[in-house]
C-alpha cells in the first residue's frame, strides 16, 4: 500500500516539481495552508474524544475538503473506497466466546486523548495535504498529515503523524467498541484492543498516530518514495489459511402466519411379515403384524405374533400380543406406557409392562418417535466449555478439527484467560496468534470434547420414575395377553455436578429391593474417561461393582479397562504405521480354573496398482492362530479365513468386469467356496467339509436377487437356491432351499413373505420402509393444479412436481435439502416431530397459476404420524391497461383495485406516470373494478377457463 502526498504548500520546503504541483491546487488551499488554526483548548479535547469514541470511520477526504475549500471534491474522489471487505466472524449458538476477566463497569468513559507535546519535534512541522494508496489502489484522495522532507528523503520518517480516522479507512480496519471503553481494531494482519489515550490530539488534524505506531501496531513497513512523493506500504502475507465462517442460520418466525395442527389420531402403517420353514420332520409358520400411528401428540406401536406348528404329534396355532406401547415425548418431559425396556439393572427375563415418567431440568431433548427412557436422559451432544490460558493480546480462534470452519474467536485480555462456551463439537482446533498478529505462525492446540454415554450437562439433572409389572409370555403360554405378576417399582436421579462429573442413584423394587449408584468422570483437558457403578445385594445376588476406564492419549492409540467382581478385561489398540495397526485383548476370570486369556493381533492393508489386499492375524490362548485374508486382482476376489474350528475359502469371479462400477447395485458373478468344520471332541480329524459352486445375479436397479448352486459335502450333495423379489410395490417374497449343509444332510426350505402398507402413502417399497418396530413421522405435501378452484384435489388434477424442490421452502431451506420421496399422490418428507414453517417461492410458481391459500404456514408434526398439507394452485389471470378520469385524462398515482364478488380476495395496483396499471394473480371468476374506491367502467370483469391468461383492459372513472 502507499500514501501519496501532494507537495507541501508551505514555503520552508522546496521540491523540484513544486510549480507543477501548485498549478493543480485550488487557491483556497494555499490560503488555508498559511492560515494558523487556533489550538484546541481543554473543552475542545473533550469534544474530540467524544467523536473518536464512535465505532465508525470518518471520511477524511470530506473532512479535508471542508477545511481547505468551499468546492467539493468530484464524485470519484468522494466515493473512493477500499474494495476489500473484512467480514465479521459470526457468533453461532454452537460456540460463544467468553473472557474470564474481572467484570468491567458498563460503558465506562474512555480516557481523553492527550494533546501533542509542544516540545515534540513533530509539533514543529507543517501540515501536508496527501493522498493514501493501498496495495496499488487509491483509497483516500486527500488528507492532512504532519511531517517534512528535504527534497530527497523524509526527515525522521517514523515520527510523521497521520490521522487516526484516515488510517482506519485506508487499512479497512473494523472498529468495535468494548465495554471497558477501549476499541478493538481488526485488520488483515492483526487484531488488538486499543486504549484511545495512546493516540495524540493534533490541534489542526485531530487524533493522530505516528508512522512508528503504524509499524508496531499493524505489522506493516511503510517506505517513503521521494520520486512519487508518497509512502509505499504493502500488506505482508499472513499465516491464516482463510477459514470459512460458519453461517448463522436465521431464526424461524412463526408470528402472523396460520398454523396447521397435526391430527389427534392416525393409523400410519400396517406391516405383515410371514415366514414358513419346512423340514422332513417338522414345519412351522410365523406371522408378525405390526402397526403404528399417532395419538394425542404421541406415538403408539402394536405388535401381534402368530405361530403355527405342524409335526407328527400336533398341529396348533397360537396368537399372542407381542407388544403395545404409547410414547409422548416433550422437550423437558416424557411419558412411556405399556411394554418397555426398564431403565434399572434387572436379572428378570420377563418383559416389563408399566408406566414411566421422565423429567429434565436445565437441558432439553429433541422430540422423537418412541425410544426408551434411558435414551431421553442421555444427550448425545451438548454445549461444553473450552478454557485455556495465553498471553494477553493473543488472538484465539476456534475451528473444526478437520476443516477450516471458523466458529468463534476471542482476544485474550489482561487476565490471561480465555474460554468458549456452548461448544457442541467433539473435537476442536485452537489457533493462537501472539499479540493478535495474523502474520505470525500460530500455536495449534487440539482439544477433544468426548461425551461419556449417560453424561449430563453441568448443573443439570433428570428424574425417572417407573411402576409396573412383569409379563409371562413364554412359548408354552397359549394366552393372548399372557399373565402378569411381580410388582416392579423404580426411581432414578442423575445430576451433572460439573462439566467433568456426573453422579446418579437408582432405587428399585423388582423381586426384591436394590439400590445402585453410578459415577461418570472425565477430567478436563485429559483423554481419560471413567464410569463406575455399584449395586447392592438382593435375595438372589451379591454385591455387584462395575468400572470402565478409557484412556486415549492420541487419536491413534486407545486403551480400555473393564472390570467387575468376577472378571477384568483390558483392550489396547493403536496405529503404528499408515497401513499397519496392532490390537490386543487380555482377560482375567477370577472364578475360572484357567483365569488368564489373551488375544493379540495385527491388521494391514496393501494397495499396489490393480492389487488390493487386507490381512488380519490373531494369536490367542485358546485356538492359537486365526487369520482373515481378502484380496482382489482384476475380476477375481479371494476371501480366506480361519476362526476357531472353522476354515473358509471363497473365490469369486465378476462377470461384469469394470462395468460393475457403472451398474449401480447390480452384480453377476461365479463363486467357488470350501468350508471345513472340526469338532473339538470328534474322532474325525478332518471334520465336516462343504464345497459350493454358485452363480449370483442381480440386475441394475432391480429388487430381484437370484442365487443358484450345487453343494458337495461330507454328508451328501445336492442343489441350493436363494430367491428374493418384490412382486409388486409393498409385497416382498424371499425363498431359500437346500438339502445339505455343513455338518447336516437334512433338507431345509424357508419362505418369507412381507407386506407393508402405509395409510398415508399406500403400499410402499420394502427398501424405503422403516424396519418393523420403528416409528416414523413427517409431512405430506400436496401442491396441485386446482382446475375447478374448490380447494380439494380431484383425481384428474395433477401434482406439481416440476421445480417442487425450489417451490417449497421448509424452515428457510429448499425442500431438496431434506430426504423426500415423490409418489403419485404427494411429496413425502420424513422428518422428526416438531414445528416447521413452510413457504412458497413465487419465482417457482407454475406459469399462469397462483396459490389460493396462504403462502406461508406453520406445520405441527407429532410422533408416529404424518401431517397433510394441501397447496392448491388456481388458474391465474393478469389484466393491465390505462386508467383515465371521466374526461379521458390519464390518472397517475391512482389506486386501481379488483375485488372478488365471490370471496374476500382483492388485488390492487398504483398507476404509473402514464396511467398504466397492472393487476396479476386474479383467481376468482368475477371481480368488481374500482379506481380510487370509485366504480370504474367497465364495472366488472368475468374470467373463465376459456379466458386468456393475459388481457388488456382500459379503465375509465365513471362521471
Amino acid at each position: 500500500m502507499a500514501f501519496y502526498f501532494l507537495p507541501s504548500v508551505q514555503c520552508f520546503n522546496y521540491h523540484p516539481n513544486y510549480d507543477h504541483y501548485c498549478k493543480h491546487i485550488n487557491p483556497a488551499v494555499a490560503v488555508f495552508a498559511q492560515t494558523q488554526i487556533k489550538p484546541a483548548i481543554t473543552p475542545g479535547v473533550k469534544e474530540f474524544t467524544d467523536t473518536v469514541e464512535l465505532p465508525r470511520v470518518i471520511d477524511s477526504n470530506k473532512l479535508y475538503s471542508d477545511k481547505i475549500s468551499n468546492k467539493p471534491l468530484n464524485k470519484e474522489e468522494t466515493n473512493s473506497k477500499n474494495q476489500e471487505v473484512t467480514q465479521e466472524v459470526p457468533k453461532t449458538a454452537a460456540v460463544s466466546p467468553v473472557n474470564e476477566s474481572a467484570p468491567s463497569p458498563p460503558n465506562p468513559s474512555p480516557q481523553p486523548i492527550p494533546p501533542i507535546d509542544p516540545k515534540n519535534i513533530a509539533a514543529q512541522w507543517g501540515v501536508l495535504p496527501v493522498g493514501i494508496e493501498v496495495d496499488g489502489r487509491m483509497v483516500v484522495k486527500s488528507t492532512l498529515i504532519r511531517g517534512t522532507e528535504d527534497g530527497s528523503q523524509a526527515i525522521q520518517f517514523d515520527d510523521w503523524l497521520v490521522p487516526y480516522d484516515s488510517m482506519i479507512k485506508a487499512l479497512n480496519i473494523r472498529v468495535t467498541n468494548l465495554p471497558n471503553g477501549q476499541v478493538q481494531l481488526r485488520s488483515r494482519t492483526v487484531i488488538f484492543n486499543l486504549d484511545l489515550s495512546r493516540l495524540k490530539l493534533d490541534p489542526e488534524i485531530g487524533a493522530v498516530l505516528s508512522i512508528r505506531d503504524v509499524k508496531d501496531w499493524f505489522g506493516i513497513t511503510p517506505e517513503f518514495d521521494i520520486n512519487n512523493y508518497g509512502i509505499q506500504i504493502k500488506y505482508p502475507a499472513t499465516n491464516q489459511s482463510d477459514p470459512t465462517k460458519v453461517p448463522v442460520e436465521p431464526p424461524i418466525d412463526f408470528t402472523n402466519i396460520p398454523h396447521l395442527s397435526a391430527p389427534r389420531f392416525t393409523v400410519t402403517t400396517i406391516n405383515k411379515q410371514e415366514t414358513t420353514e419346512n423340514s422332513p420332520s417338522r414345519g412351522s409358520q410365523n406371522r408378525t403384524f405390526t402397526s403404528s400411528g399417532s395419538l394425542l401428540g404421541g406415538s403408539w406401536l402394536l405388535t401381534l405374533n402368530q405361530t403355527r406348528t405342524q409335526d407328527k404329534n400336533k398341529n396348533e396355532t397360537i396368537l399372542r400380543l407381542g407388544s403395545a406401547s404409547y410414547t409422548l415425548n416433550k422437550s423437558s418431559t416424557d411419558l412411556f406406557i405399556g411394554s418397555q425396556q426398564p431403565f434399572w439393572r434387572s436379572t428378570s427375563p420377563k418383559p416389563f409392562w408399566g408406566v414411566t415418567a421422565v423429567k429434565r431440568w436445565g437441558f432439553t431433548m429433541p422430540l422423537g418417535n418412541g425410544g426408551n427412557a434411558n435414551t431421553r436422559v442421555r444427550p448425545t451432544s451438548f454445549g461444553q466449555t473450552v478454557r485455556g490460558q495465553a498471553a494477553p493480546g493473543t488472538l484465539v480462534q476456534l475451528l473444526s478439527r478437520y476443516n477450516q470452519q471458523l466458529f468463534a474467536e476471542v482476544l485474550v485480555d489482561e487476565s490471561g484467560k480465555y474460554s468458549f462456551n456452548d461448544v457442541t463439537l467433539s473435537e476442536v482446533r485452537l489457533l493462537l496468534y501472539p499479540q493478535g498478529k495474523l502474520t505470525s505462525k500460530p500455536e495449534e492446540r487440539i482439544v477433544n470434547l468426548p461425551i461419556i454415554p449417560g453424561q449430563s450437562p453441568s448443573q443439570t439433572s433428570s428424574l425417572m420414575v417407573s411402576a409396573g409389572t412383569r409379563r409371562n409370555n413364554f412359548t408354552n403360554n397359549k394366552q393372548f395377553l399372557g399373565t402378569f405378576s411381580d410388582l416392579s417399582l423404580a426411581a432414578s436421579y442423575r445430576y451433572g455436578v460439573s462439566q467433568e462429573l456426573t453422579l446418579g442413584a437408582i432405587a428399585s423394587y423388582d423381586n426384591g429391593f436394590s439400590a445402585s449408584t453410578e459415577l461418570l468422570f472425565q477430567p478436563e483437558n485429559t483423554p481419560l474417561q471413567i464410569t463406575a457403578s455399584a449395586l447392592t445385594p438382593t435375595l438372589n445376588t451379591d454385591w455387584d461393582f462395575n468400572a470402565n476406564i478409557q484412556y486415549n492419549p492420541t487419536p491413534k492409540i486407545k486403551a480400555n479397562l473393564a472390570t467387575d467382581l468376577q472378571r477384568s478385561s483390558l483392550n489396547i489398540s493403536g496405529t503404528i504405521l499408515p497401513r499397519l495397526s496392532l490390537f490386543s485383548n487380555f482377560n482375567y476370570d477370577y472364578t475360572a480354573s484357567s483365569p488368564f486369556r489373551y488375544n493379540i493381533g495385527a491388521r494391514t492393508n496393501i494397495l499396489v496398482r490393480k492389487i488390493s489386499a487386507s490381512l488380519t492375524l490373531q494369536w490367542n490362548s485358546v485356538s492359537k492362530l486365526k487369520w482373515d485374508l481378502t484380496g482382489k486382482i482384476g475380476n477375481f476376489e479371494l476371501q480366506h479365513s480361519r476362526s476357531n474350528f472353522l476354515t473358509k475359502t471363497n473365490l469369486t469371479y465378476n462377470l461384469l468386469g469394470n462395468s460393475r462400477l457403472k451398474a449401480g447395485n447390480s452384480y453377476n458373478s461365479l463363486g467357488l467356496s470350501y468350508q471345513t468344520l472340526a469338532s473339538p471332541g470328534s474322532s474325525n480329524s478332518k471334520g465336516d467339509s462343504l464345497l459350493t459352486l454358485n452363480w449370483r445375479f442381480q440386475p441394475n436397479k432391480s429388487k430381484l436377487q437370484v442365487e443358484l448352486g450345487y453343494i458337495i459335502g461330507s454328508n451328501g450333495s445336492g442343489f441350493m437356491t436363494n430367491f428374493s423379489h418384490e412382486i409388486f410395490s409393498g409385497l416382498f417374497l424371499q425363498a431359500n432351499y437346500s438339502n445339505v449343509g455343513l455338518g447336516s444332510n437334512s433338507g431345509r426350505f424357508e419362505l418369507s413373505l412381507s407386506t407393508n402398507f402405509d395409510f398415508k402413502r399406500g403400499v410402499y417399497l420394502k427398501d424405503s420402509s422403516p424396519p418393523i418396530g420403528d416409528i416414523f413421522s413427517g409431512i405430506l405435501l400436496k401442491p396441485f393444479l386446482d382446475k375447478n378452484n374448490n380447494g380439494t384435489r380431484e383425481p384428474t388434477e395433477p401434482l406439481i412436481v416440476k421445480k417442487f424442490d425450489s417451490l417449497l421452502i421448509l424452515n428457510n431451506k429448499p425442500i431438496s435439502q431434506y430426504p423426500s420421496e415423490v409418489t403419485d399422490n404427494e411429496i413425502v418428507v420424513p422428518i422428526d416431530p416438531g414445528l416447521y414453517r413452510l413457504d412458497l417461492d413465487p419465482s417457482s410458481y407454475p406459469l399462469d397459476w397462483y396459490p389460493t391459500k396462504n403462502t406461508a404456514v406453520g406445520i405441527e408434526v407429532t410422533g408416529g404420524g404424518f401431517t397433510e398439507v394441501l397447496i392448491p394452485f388456481a388458474r391465474s389471470y393478469t389484466i393491465s391497461g390505462t386508467a383515465t378520469d371521466s374526461q379521458g385524462k390519464v390518472m397517475s398515482g391512482a389506486k386501481v383495485e379488483a375485488v372478488s364478488s365471490t370471496s374476500s380476495h382483492r388485488v390492487f395496483s398504483i398507476t404509473s406516470a402514464d396511467g398504466i396499471y397492472y393487476l396479476e394473480g386474479l383467481i376468482d371468476p368475477n371481480y368488481n373494478l374500482f379506481i380510487n374506491n370509485i366504480p370504474a367502467a367497465p364495472k366488472t370483469i368475468d374470467l373463465s377457463q376459456s379466458s386468456e391468461p393475459y388481457q388488456q383492459l382500459n379503465l375509465r372513472l365513471k362521471p
